[in-house]
């Protein structure tokens, strides 16, 4: 975007260019992948008038006239509907934006399109009823992660300029991994979840899907920022940065120490050697860089944080209440009225309506002693873990696979190699950041983990990996 911006500056670009090429994108490539779900048809005049604006009184922000892509779970008051990619949502035209959105448009932003996603978010795969299935663009018969997949696919191949997703357990990291992308997971607290539609509060979350790191850091200072609608967020005040790209520094890794989970690595079987050797690679490439390398760290009962068989996915009673208070700030223009009519729509896909009947039958979170328990002890075994393993070894992030293995092929499933559940249980914020690809040409990302509101270091670390290493490759689908 900072170059973007300085051609539009000197008028040798245009916002109402840059939302025609975008176009001409999705019209060339989006019949094969099934990235987008909706696009705006006001993006053209809203692009016109915003290259108006900057000739008249100059930019707003960094991100002005910029086309973005926004997954279909987040709502907007545009002429595009917000269906969580599910037919009983169909029919849902928002007569509000979510907090996030209106701080985009406030930043001078082009909401561009909707993306398709993983049905109501739940899941890896980006498969929806009303969108089918997303394909990768680096290998078609793969898929391309979840939920986020058609936001990530969209950005990778140029259909928009940067995107947004939502993580409760990796639904912006795996996408962004398997499309050589940046994916940034905030500190639960940092970004609005206000018009999102809603799996899990305790744990979710938006934030960018992006190129490069410097256009993570510019949509971050964009979307940052205190809501009165979603209280978490006053958890974020006197936290933010002027600017989040103050941090962009290319020697970030200088002196930086870097703490290897190994317990986050696969086995070497189904997949995960080719993955392993990718991210091996890339720490080495770090320790060149000029970080310090602990390998390994452990976590303290990792093992048992991550058990879903201990500790319950606390969506599982979340999901039902959240929905409903989602359905509530919506009012008269939702097409449905409760968490229990979708279920009982007949309408949901098949991939999900067993999650959303067993989230139906759930009792209330109040009641429920094992989503109370996980409450209780698993998120904060996963806070004071990451804390105390940090402490013991004066870190300033831990590195690990964000997924073990490739994609997987479509069809098929991926989520026990999903590596990004610890960050979700702490709440804590993540980077993800190209590594490289296997052999085979799959992307592969690296996910470093910090505390609390660490944003900030994170950006500093992946940007001095990227700018000195370079991976990304755009993808060859023209």
């Amino acid at each position: 975007m900072l170059e973007l911006q300085k051609q539009m500056d000197k008028g040798k670009l245009t916002s109402s260019e840059l939302v025609l090429r975008s176009l001409e994108r999705m019209e060339k490539l989006d019949g094969r992948l099934r990235a987008i779900l909706a696009v705006n048809p006001e993006a053209a005049e809203i692009a016109a008038a915003l290259d108006e604006e900057r000739l008249k009184s100059g930019p707003r922000s960094l991100m002005h006239g910029v086309p973005v892509i926004i997954k279909d779970s987040v709502a907007t008051k545009d002429k595009m509907p917000t269906t969580g990619g599910t037919v009983p949502l169909e029919s849902f035209f928002s007569s509000k934006d979510s907090f996030l959105v209106g701080k985009l448009r406030q930043a001078g932003a082009v909401i561009l399109a909707k993306s398709n996603l993983h049905e109501l978010s739940y899941g890896y795969a980006t498969l929806s009823t009303l969108g089918g299935q997303t394909l990768n663009p680096y290998a078609t018969d793969r898929q391309p992660g979840g939920s986020s997949g058609g936001t990530a696919v969209a950005v990778a191949t140029e259909m928009g300029v940067a995107g947004i997703g939502e993580d409760t357990a990796g639904s912006i990291r795996v996408p962004a991994a398997f499309n050589s992308l940046v994916g940034i997971r905030p500190t639960v607290g940092l970004v609005s979840r206000t018009g999102l539609i809603p799996i899990s509060p305790s744990r979710d979350t938006a934030g960018p899907i992006t190129r490069t790191v410097s256009d993570a850091a510019i949509m971050l200072d964009a979307i940052a920022g205190y809501d009165p609608e979603d209280s978490i967020t006053a958890s974020c005040v006197k936290k933010i940065p002027e600017s989040y790209t103050a941090f962009l520094k290319p020697d970030g890794l200088q002196g930086a120490r870097i703490g290897v989970v190994r317990e986050l690595f696969g086995d070497d079987s189904d997949g995960s050697a080719a993955v392993n050797q990718v991210i091996n690679a890339a720490i080495e490439k770090m320790k060149t860089l000029g970080a310090e390398v602990v390998d390994p760290v452990e976590v303290p009962r990792l093992t048992e944080i991550v058990d879903r068989e201990k500790y319950v996915f606390e969506g599982q009673a979340e999901w039902q209440p959240a929905f409903n208070e989602f359905l509530g700030w919506a009012g008269d223009s939702a097409p449905i009225k409760s968490f229990r009519e979708l279920a009982e729509s007949g309408k949901v896909g098949a991939h999900v309506i067993k999650m959303v009947t067993d989230a139906l039958g759930a009792a209330p979170p109040q009641e429920d002693i094992d989503y109370l328990k996980t409450l209780t002890f698993a998120q904060r075994l996963a806070e004071t873990g990451i804390h105390q393993v940090m402490a013991e070894h004066n870190l300033d992030a831990l590195v690990y696979p964000a997924v073990k293995e490739p994609p997987a092929l479509i069809g098929e499933t991926q989520t026990g190699a999903i590596a990004t559940g610890l960050g979700a249980r702490a709440r804590f914020p993540s980077i993800v950041v190209p590594a490289g690809f296997t052999d085979d040409g799959f992307p592969v990302g690296i996910e470093l983990l910090a505390r609390a509101y660490e944003e900030p270091r994170l950006i500093e670390l992946g940007y001095s990996f990227e700018q000195g290493t370079q991976y990304r490759k755009p993808p060859e689908v023209d």
